[in-house]
């Protein structure tokens, strides 16, 4: 078992625990990059963080498993056995996959979205397609814009929405609002590369708050959302 203290620094997960280095803690990338990787030249600038090296998870899932709890400042690598619970997660092209269940209102079944779990992403993203099978309507129901970049350095600003998560606390199962940014027209790329069944990316909004444990080859997630004076989480139940 091995410990990373780790930050949020300008809205980025960072950790200058490997080898007294910079380095971003990158879960949607499946390769870790030094910064003499072109694609770090746009990473560096848009961030504003002299990182020295991008993680992947060949790096973080090295021992199997990672687990975060960002809040506490920790990301532990260690064994893919302990504190992973089977049928919640899978592996794509080197990245984490999780099941989330999500609807547009209370009283709206939910739907089950695939996303990509990225701790280097600023937002959490949602397909235009999921959030029309959804029923939100995008333009009527939009919560704002926010800036977000790619790894080669292009800027775009994405629109939200809110969406209703499926949530387990004490009492029983109720839903919890996010605010989800959505995939810009043509650029679902971001996410069908990762396969066809992949409509969203979890991102550091919600990592941020919340612990998680991911293994290779299954994962339990327990998302604790703060401001709130109970303990919730997402059901990702199967």
């Amino acid at each position: 078992m091995n410990v990373i203290n780790c930050r949020v620094e300008k809205k980025h997960l960072v950790s200058n625990d490997i080898n007294d280095k910079l380095c971003l803690l990158d879960t949607g990338s499946p390769i870790t990059l030094d910064k003499n990787h072109p694609f770090m030249d746009g990473i560096v600038g848009n961030t504003g963080l002299d990182i020295d090296y991008l993680m992947g998870c060949d790096y973080l899932m090295q021992e199997g498993a990672i687990g975060f709890d960002i809040r506490d400042n920790k990301v532990v690598l260690k064994d893919s056995e302990e504190g992973c619970t089977e049928g919640m997660a899978r592996m794509f092209c080197g990245v984490p996959i999780l099941k989330c269940g999500l609807s547009h209102k209370y009283d709206t079944p939910p739907r089950d979205v695939e996303c990509a779990f990225d701790t280097g992403a600023m937002q959490t993203f949602i397909s235009r397609n999921a959030l029309k099978e959804l029923g939100i309507d995008i333009e009527k129901e939009k919560a704002g814009t926010e800036d977000e970049f790619l790894p080669n350095g292009h800027k775009f600003k994405v629109d939200m929405v809110m969406v209703n998560a499926v949530i387990k606390d004490d009492i029983g199962l109720g839903f919890q609002w996010l605010r989800c940014a959505v995939f810009p027209e043509g650029m679902e790329n971001l996410y069908q590369s990762l396969g066809d069944n992949v409509e969203g990316i979890i991102g550091l909004d919600i990592i941020g708050n919340s612990t998680f444990t991911l293994g290779k080859e299954s994962s339990s997630l327990d998302v604790m959302f703060t401001g709130k004076s109970y303990r919730d989480t997402i059901d990702m139940i199967d």
